[in-house]
């Protein structure tokens, strides 16, 4: 479903490493929307952690639960602003809450970034390559635009990530599951 309603200049990123939580599904369109899957055999044990982690990393988050899990979600104040989809007994998914739109800021963006491309980025810069990821991180900050960094966020994750993306695609339309 998702994959026919992107256009040429959207992806979607499965099990995508953010410090120390894995978003199930990230899709890239000019904004960064990360959806996190529980199964009927799941359990929300982890799950504020990484809705926490993962609000400060993408403009919207949705979980995408089985419908058992419903009741518990809504009220949990961590899902405020996260949106709620749900599978039935039947397998049919439905939308029971919308995810809204917030900003990522500058330090959020770098959840994405490997350590070497922090210094890598710096290249050029007097002592680049002696500065740890939290120095590098620091400078990025000061010395680049929140736009620049976002920009440049979703530039590195198409590059990471656009192979991948087009050869599921490819297996996903063809029916070669395996």
């Amino acid at each position: 479903d998702l994959l026919e309603k992107l256009n040429e200049k959207q992806f979607i990123i499965p099990e995508v490493f953010i410090g120390k939580v894995i978003a199930d599904i990230l899709v890239v369109n000019g904004d960064i929307h990360i959806y996190e899957i529980k199964s009927k055999s799941d359990s929300l044990s982890r799950l504020e952690n990484q809705i926490i982690r993962y609000k400060e990393c993408a403009n919207k988050v949705t979980v995408v639960v089985d419908e058992k899990f419903v009741s518990k979600l809504e009220s949990l104040p961590f899902m405020e602003n996260v949106g709620i989809m749900y599978v039935d007994k039947k397998y049919k998914l439905h939308e029971l809450k919308v995810a809204n739109y917030s900003t990522i800021y500058k330090s959020g963006y770098f959840a994405y970034w490997a350590p070497i491309e922090l210094r890598e980025t710096l290249r050029g810069f007097p002592g680049w390559y002696k500065l740890s990821t939290y120095e590098a991180n620091l400078k990025l900050e000061e010395i680049l635009t929140e736009d620049e960094i976002r920009r440049l966020t979703l530039f590195r994750l198409r590059e990471k990530y656009i192979y991948e993306f087009i050869k599921r695609k490819e297996l996903i339309k063809s029916k070669n599951y395996e």
